[in-house]
């Protein structure tokens, strides 16, 4: 896993390095295009969506340099970068002029200021990252969930939806991993682990859906560790482990019959 790749001056250096060494005769949403590795074809809105977590980062980097010691010294030396990148990044409204267009809006020096910038920002007690192993498992779990709702013949259309969205929300964040880092896979777990606490009638399948549940059990697994990767430099051990108990509640054994779930607990055995 690319180093660079943990916090977001290291990712918009590795996205300016690589506009940089475009061809200047194809346009910017080529050269993006090529760096989402994107097939032939994608939309205009596709890969600006694609690119869209960069446009943020200068002024995340600028927030994190603030927390710093010596954070003046660190903006003084690192603000032309940061406003170099802004600039390159605004040519969004004009993405289908040549990428010369864009690369003229930075240079070597802004791009190497970058890469130094995430040397610094490394000093940060910050995420982890996770092995190339790790993501795969991630999206290796998501895709077999996907594979296994849509041969389920008796999920709920509510369930059937809501469990795609999240599986085919990882796959997505993997893809794009060097765009939104560890952050937009976080924020899909949050959401994965916010879902199972507070309805989750709409995401539990039946009981008789084992194979939906095997591989949700999969996917909740390796969000988790996804999960305590993010917390491990900066939580304490408590906190990580509640978090992993919590979001992996439900890898716990099907019941044999789930009933509309009351407030306080998410699977309820027949009273019968």
């Amino acid at each position: 896993m690319d180093k660079f790749l943990s916090n977001p001056a290291g990712r918009l250096y590795r996205f300016l390095e690589h506009c940089a060494q475009e061809n200047g005769n194809d346009t910017v949403l080529q050269g993006w295009r090529r760096y989402l590795e994107l097939p032939e074809g994608s939309s205009a809105v596709a890969i600006l969506t694609g690119v869209a977590p960069f446009f943020p980062l200068p002024d995340l980097i600028a927030e994190q340099l603030m927390t710093m010691d010596d954070a003046d010294e660190h903006l003084d030396d690192f603000a032309p970068a940061l406003d170099a990148a802004r600039e390159a990044l605004s040519i969004a409204v004009e993405s289908t002029v040549h990428m010369t267009q864009m690369q003229r809006r930075f240079n070597p020096g802004h791009v190497q200021a970058l890469r130094h910038c995430s040397r610094v920002l490394q000093r940060l007690p910050s995420a982890g990252l996770p092995s190339d192993d790790q993501l795969n498992e991630v999206r290796a779990s998501a895709q077999s969930l996907v594979d296994a709702i849509l041969a389920a013949t008796d999920l709920p259309a509510t369930v059937r939806e809501t469990l795609l969205g999240y599986a085919n929300a990882a796959i997505r964040d993997v893809d794009l991993f060097k765009v939104g880092g560890l952050d937009a896979l976080v924020r899909e777990a949050n959401r994965f682990r916010g879902q199972v606490a507070t309805s989750p009638g709409s995401m539990l399948p039946p009981a008789k859906e084992e194979g939906v549940w095997a591989n949700l059990k999969r996917f909740a697994t390796a969000l988790g560790i996804v999960v305590a990767i993010s917390h491990a430099p900066i939580a304490i051990g408590e906190d990580i482990e509640a978090y992993k108990q919590q979001l992996l509640s439900i890898t716990a054994p099907a019941p044999a019959v789930l009933v509309a779930p009351g407030p306080s607990s998410a699977l309820e055995g027949d009273p019968s």
